[in-house]
């Protein structure tokens, strides 16, 4: 689909709008780190400077005077210390709540499918988010405070006590 020159200045002008807002705040993708999308980004800038320079040869304004960014590496994450500092608090938090202690302590010893979504979900951020501290994984760490399953953990405490109590009623019974 080509594009009119309108559409690729607006969109280079986009794009150098959001590379500087990551390079300032950060993102909030929950997959990659901040320096694959700026790299990506960077990629994205090259190929819109060279597509209206195939439009319009003389065509310049202050984005296509502009350099293009420098790569970065792509480990790179703008607010990594504020994220691992808040990833930490979390992981206080939620290692003080004695109902979600409760359900950690049986996570392995329940089917996959015998428990709600929710619990086997918010087991297992709980179960990991220490480990991602460890590693200093700040894009799974940024990826469980985006997401905030720990938000949830009276409704799925309720969903695991109605299981728990079925269940040994099923135990119960099939003993006679």
């Amino acid at each position: 689909m080509k594009r009119n020159l309108e559409e690729l200045i607006e969109m280079l002008q986009e794009r150098y709008e959001q590379h500087d807002y990551i390079m300032e705040h950060g993102s909030t993708d929950r997959i990659h780190s901040d320096g694959t999308n700026l790299n990506l980004i960077r990629t994205q800038i090259s190929a819109f400077k060279s597509l209206i320079l195939n439009q319009d040869s003389n065509y310049s304004d202050e984005f296509m005077r502009k350099e293009i960014p420098p790569e970065v590496d792509y480990e790179l994450n703008v607010k990594a210390d504020e994220i691992l500092e808040e990833g930490i608090r979390l992981c206080e938090t939620i290692y003080s709540n004695s109902k979600l202690l409760e359900m950690l302590d049986t996570r392995e010893a329940l089917d996959g499918e015998a428990v709600h979504y929710l619990y086997h979900y918010l087991t297992h951020e709980a179960w990991n988010l220490p480990k991602y501290i460890e590693e200093r994984n700040i894009v799974n760490i940024r990826r469980i405070l985006i997401v905030d399953p720990f938000s949830e953990i009276d409704q799925c405490y309720e969903k695991y006590r109605e299981f728990m109590d079925n269940n040994e009623v099923t135990n119960q019974m099939e003993l006679f």
